[in-house]
């Protein structure tokens, strides 16, 4: 039976290995995901890009085509154009926006936080006047 099993999961490329029938999941490969993110940035970037350079030649012939046909239609499909051309831009800043929060994510995990919030002193007031006096008389000795 387990053999059965072993082909269907092999067949059907399953995260799965069976184990005295139970389900036990395979351990995947770390994937680096920041290459993968910087991928897809390019080739969204590429792309995005590509498009706004044929959205330009195309509004230019737009252009020529409505001045000689001065139909209304033909300036409704100009004025599309110029629209759809300026949500490309508007996508364009939204992906470098998108990576740079990627960006400042990363960074802020890999350094770790850097400030301490919330800081809790537990001993009694005694103990924290004497500790403050301590690190008063420790400052003014550094100032000499």
């Amino acid at each position: 039976m387990s053999e059965k099993l072993e082909k269907i999961s092999k067949a059907l490329e399953a995260n799965t290995k069976i184990n005295h029938g139970q389900i036990v999941p395979k351990t995947i490969d770390n994937v680096n995901l920041s290459n993968d993110a910087e991928e897809d940035y390019n080739i969204a970037r590429d792309n995005l890009k590509s498009l706004l350079n044929k959205s330009d030649e195309a509004m230019d012939h737009m252009m020529q085509v409505a001045a000689e046909a001065e139909h209304p239609r033909a300036f409704e499909v100009l004025a599309t154009m110029f629209k759809t051309s300026a949500d490309m831009t508007s996508q364009l800043i939204d992906l470098q926006k998108k990576r740079h929060e990627l960006d400042k994510l990363n960074n802020e995990e890999s350094i770790g936080p850097n400030m301490t919030q919330n800081n809790l002193f537990v001993g009694s007031t005694a103990d924290l006047q004497k500790m403050l006096a301590k690190k008063d008389d420790d400052d003014w000795s550094k100032r000499i």
